[in-house]
């Protein structure tokens, strides 16, 4: 019986001598666990330190960096509105050019057909007086021929009268129908003048509109020039200038590249050591976050020259570390219907804990 007692107690001191040792060595991995991400932990708030201190650096050299971020926001804002109202002035004072170029290109044409058109009128007015004069000619040979006939018919006597009426008879038939010719090819000239003064009178009109055109066109591209030129003024007024505008650029996309960098890093923290956060929703919008007291671990201190006993706190209270304390059952009722929860935990109400002190002994 002794002999069994004593194999009995060997084994479980062996066995005991072997979960120490596992406990043991899974405390060293926590430890090493512990110690690298204390590191990161540092590292990182050393680089926030850091971009903290450049952040108020930048801020003592110049002004507040969210206010220099607003600004250059606000500039970029003004000088795009700016640009995209020139851009659209020059558009339009493009399409006046080509419009004037145009009118004046129509106005040359009219100028050309008009200077034709007196050539033929000068022309025609000369041939008309040419064909007045010849008809005038002929209407004094007719009038004269006219005055010889009476004078002979009156002298002629009946025996001779039709040898010698009869020539000048058709002295006089001729000169009559040269006399209409005449008169009709005036008429003809008359008819033609009339329509080459109306065409003329239409080219002067539609040379007036063109003129009109012309120069309200130049008017609003005057009108045009002077907006852009006081858009520019308005954008030299602001101070800005393409390298500071790059300037500012190239500073606000180095702190976004900072700051993206720390989110990552806090992240990749937050996620090797899921285990000490704890995330919930608000159950209702008027839920008070400050009955969520947090993890037990958060909540428990050590002095600095205690700090050797935290593995043995820690052994001591295992996952216990990871339970999270609220401030009552209907606080952490509320959380498990409604806070949902992004792992299993378990709450510890505080007016559920019966407080006592242990004994020294």
């Amino acid at each position: 019986l002794r002999a069994f007692e004593w194999l009995d107690a060997t084994q479980r001191a062996e066995a005991k001598d072997e979960e120490i040792a596992g406990v043991k060595g899974a405390k060293e991995s926590l430890e090493q666990d512990k110690e690298k991400y204390g590191n990161e932990m540092e590292a990182a708030e050393r680089s926030m330190e850091e971009v903290n201190a450049q952040r108020d650096k930048e801020l003592k050299k110049g002004g507040k960096f969210k206010q220099l971020e607003e600004q250059v926001n606000e500039l970029g804002k003004t000088l795009a509105k700016v640009k995209t109202q020139v851009e659209i002035k020059e558009g339009t004072i493009t399409d006046e050019e080509g419009k004037i170029a145009g009118s004046e290109k129509e106005l040359e044409e009219f100028r050309v057909n008009l200077e034709e058109k007196r050539k033929q009128v000068e022309k025609l007015n000369a041939e008309h007086a040419k064909v007045k004069d010849k008809q005038t000619a002929l209407q004094t040979s007719v009038n004269s021929s006219e005055e010889l006939l009476q004078t002979l018919l009156t002298g002629l006597s009946s025996s001779n009268s039709g040898n010698t009426g009869g020539g000048y008879m058709g002295k006089i038939a001729d000169a009559q129908a040269r006399l209409a010719t005449g008169q009709a090819e005036e008429q003809s000239s008359r008819n033609q003048l009339d329509r080459c003064g109306k065409e003329l009178k239409a080219l002067e009109a539609d040379w007036k509109k063109v003129e009109r055109d012309a120069a309200d066109a130049k008017r609003n591209l005057e009108t045009m020039r002077a907006n852009v030129d006081n858009f520019r003024r308005k954008l030299a007024e602001t101070g800005w200038s393409a390298e500071q505008e790059q300037s500012h650029e190239n500073e606000l996309r180095n702190a976004k590249n900072e700051v993206r960098n720390l989110t990552e890093l806090r992240d990749s923290v937050k996620r090797r050591m899921r285990n000490v956060d704890f995330e919930y929703e608000m159950p209702h919008p008027n839920f008070d976050r400050n009955k969520v007291k947090g993890l037990v671990a958060s909540l428990v201190g050590l002095d600095k020259v205690n700090y050797r006993a935290s593995t043995a706190l820690e052994i001591t209270a295992g996952g216990r570390l990871y339970n999270v304390v609220v401030e009552s059952d209907e606080v952490g009722k509320q959380l498990l219907q409604n806070g949902r929860l992004k792992r299993r935990v378990t709450l510890i109400p505080l007016n559920r804990i019966e407080s006592f002190r242990v004994s020294p002994a």
